[in-house]
């Protein structure tokens, strides 16, 4: 558990200062609730534009769940495209892989692929409220899918 925290903190860090060169970050931070069964949780992710007044990205991500002494931890990496939604919304959606690691007694460490997509309301010029939908597969015979929907602030870090 203590590695997957410090290899999620290790990934925000590195998003962070990578991004100071790309220009558009943003931070996204919020409350999840994963189903079957319901499991609800918290969530972080950092975006970063691979370059300025670009539509496509990436994102990092953690996502941690816990119910009935079973605690769910999920890092995300995703290829991300967003573009407007009208000028008070974005629309965001991305694919890519990640780390599901669960713990109930032992532990199970896995990879998995992820998906995401959402929509962020702008109150403010560098804040807004978002609403998403995620995807988890870990790569693993007899695996299900985990479907996760979530709501929280985002805050636009850069230029």
């Amino acid at each position: 558990m203590k590695k997957i925290l410090v290899a999620a903190v290790a990934l925000f860090m590195l998003a962070s200062f990578s991004t100071a060169q790309a220009g558009d970050v943003n931070v996204r931070v919020g409350g999840t609730a994963m189903f079957d069964p319901t499991t609800y949780g918290g969530s972080a992710a950092v975006d970063f534009a691979l370059g300025a007044d670009k539509p496509y990205g990436l994102g990092v991500g953690v996502d941690f769940y816990k119910k009935s002494g079973v605690t769910s931890v999920l890092v995300p990496v995703v290829a991300m495209y967003k573009t407007a939604a009208g000028e008070k919304a974005d629309v965001y959606f991305g694919a890519g892989s990640g780390i599901y690691r669960k713990s109930n007694g032992g532990s199970s460490t896995k990879a998995m692929a992820t998906a995401v997509g959402g929509l962020n309301f702008k109150a403010a010029e560098k804040m807004g409220i978002f609403v998403e939908a995620k995807f988890y597969r870990p790569f693993v015979s007899g695996a299900t899918n985990d479907i996760a929907v979530g709501a929280g602030i985002s805050f636009k870090l850069g230029e």
